[in-house]
């Protein structure tokens, strides 16, 4: 027997509207969609949330629900999003109802790695796979899936975006120095040009520093804590994104500002995953920016590796902050980029 659950974003709402003499429902809606009836009769045990979000509450995270559904004009109005999850696969569906029409926006079924299939009324499925892509949007990073849909951005470039890597500031070194602005400690460009915010400060900023001591009081963001049980809560202005079964992220959700409310809250299940999803630290297997070693770069599941590029230019994956990040650098004169490395040419 399925298990079903409700969670409402403010208040509790009647799932069941009566028009006329019709009773429909945010769930049986998103039953009648192929997809969703095909993932339920696959996984007859999965267990079902519907989440509630009003016209304003939907307006925060747009973002989200036009990366699920792959469409970038859908605008903020009434939602449920009913989210089926399978408890033995670690494999889940998902729909956005569009609550003013009465009509489904689009169903997606998640399947083995960062696969989905996306589901919209009128148009064949499509098979995408997640963060396929680094491209530019807005002068900042985004992850890309292979349907060419826009998901969540990747990277905050202080200096503007090109060809999927933020720029640097001619002369200038980026996360030269960290230093207290609005209370909160920022990094800094070696042009003294402010960057991303590097520590979040319960008591003020000092000389580049947290006031308070080493001690923490809550995790900031970036930082990861398992979704079971943690004595430290997500600083102020933070949000919990628990695992995804899509991702394999494991037992640890991540503080993180960039996620909206409400769409962030399913943090109850428990995923199987490889042993080494837990690994929460960034590791290279080449030690750095080592330009003559291709190395592949290591965190939470996800893994990126060096490359060379059409222009012959070396593409190197390194780690900072416990991120991923990436530059692209010209071999030196004699050399050549060759297997994701700077090697001699030979005459």
């Amino acid at each position: 027997m399925k298990k079903i659950s409700f969670v409402f974003g403010i208040s509790l709402v009647f799932v069941v509207f009566l028009s006329g003499c019709i009773n429909v429902s945010p769930e049986a809606l998103a039953m009648a969609n192929p997809l969703v009836k095909q993932f339920m009769e696959q996984y007859p045990n999965a267990k079902i949330t519907v989440n509630h979000f009003t016209k304003d509450q939907s307006a925060q995270i747009l973002e989200n629900i036009s990366a699920e559904c792959g469409n970038p004009y859908i605008t903020a109005k009434e939602f449920y999003r009913i989210s089926i999850d399978d408890p033995d696969s670690g494999l889940k569906a998902l729909a956005w109802i569009d609550w003013e029409t009465r009509g489904i926006e689009c169903a997606v079924k998640y399947g083995g790695g960062l696969n989905k299939t996306i589901s919209k009324p009128g148009e064949e499925n499509q098979d995408c796979k997640s963060h396929a892509e680094m491209k530019c949007y807005g002068e900042h990073v985004y992850w890309f899936d292979s349907c060419g849909h826009k998901e969540e951005k990747k990277e905050y470039c202080t200096s503007g975006c090109e060809n999927g890597f933020c720029k640097t500031k001619e002369g200038c070194t980026e996360h030269a120095e960290a230093k207290c602005a609005d209370g909160h400690v920022y990094w800094y460009d070696s042009c003294n040009g402010k960057e991303d915010k590097k520590e979040y400060c319960q008591n003020g900023c000092e000389n580049g520093a947290c006031k308070g001591g080493t001690e923490k009081t809550c995790l900031n963001e970036g930082e990861s804590k398992p979704v079971i049980a943690n004595p430290l809560p997500c600083c102020e202005g933070l949000t919990l994104i628990p695992p995804k079964a899509e991702n394999l992220v494991g037992i640890y959700g991540y503080c993180t500002a960039k996620c909206g409310n409400g769409i962030c809250n399913e943090i109850e299940t428990a995923y199987n995953c490889p042993s080494d999803c837990g690994n929460i630290n960034c590791t290279d297997s080449d030690g750095g920016r080592n330009y003559s070693v291709k190395g592949t770069a290591t965190v939470a599941g996800q893994s990126l590796t060096d490359h060379c590029n059409e222009d012959g230019s070396l593409t190197e994956k390194y780690c900072e902050n416990n991120e991923i990040k990436a530059e692209s650098v010209s071999c030196p004169t004699g050399f050549k980029c060759d297997d994701a490395k700077c090697v001699e040419e030979t005459v």
